[in-house]
């Protein structure tokens, strides 16, 4: 028995929306709701234009790539000759990579961090910390500045340094 569904009733004009809805990694069942045609009229279609479908797909993808190469180019050129605004090289360069990496098949890189910010609690329990800390950097500091007055003291009470207007410089024999 054939096949109830072949698209050879469908325009040809409906008939390259679909495949170019396809090309463009449009979903069998959105494209079928946007046109007002059947899952199976674009299942079918997909099935007989695949490779039409396919050359499409590596066209957008070689055009997506050169959009992100000339937009990444641009964006380094703007760093160095403030040619365009960057607000307007990010999005396109952003968008190319992530159409052109969807249309080969491959995700984005994605990364999530969760972080856990301190409650109340913790956040006065860490600035109590830090302030006894600062506190001891504060007396290391104080306490080395005044074994450092007590040495210059001693040497100069003995005669064994020179005062410039800038220097200490101990003399030797």
């Amino acid at each position: 028995m054939p096949k109830r569904h072949n698209g050879k009733h469908c325009p040809l004009a409906v008939r390259q929306r679909i495949v170019n809805a396809l090309a463009n990694g449009d979903s069998k069942r959105a494209i079928a709701r946007g046109l007002r045609v059947s899952n199976n009229t674009v299942t079918a279609i997909a099935e007989q234009e695949w490779q039409q479908v396919d050359a499409r797909k590596q066209r957008i993808v070689a055009q997506c790539e050169r959009n992100a190469t000339l937009a990444a180019d641009q964006l380094a050129e703007r760093l160095e000759t403030e040619k365009l605004s960057a607000n307007q090289l990010v999005p396109v360069f952003g968008v190319s990579v992530d159409k052109m990496l969807a249309l080969t098949g491959q995700g984005p890189c994605l990364q999530i961090a969760n972080v856990i910010m301190p409650t109340p609690e913790e956040k006065a329990q860490r600035e109590a910390i830090d302030q006894k800390l600062d506190e001891i950097t504060r007396r290391l500091r104080d306490a080395a500045q005044t074994r450092e007055d007590s040495r210059q003291r001693k040497l100069n009470e003995a005669g064994r340094v020179a005062v410039t207007d800038h220097q200490v410089i101990p003399i030797r024999d």
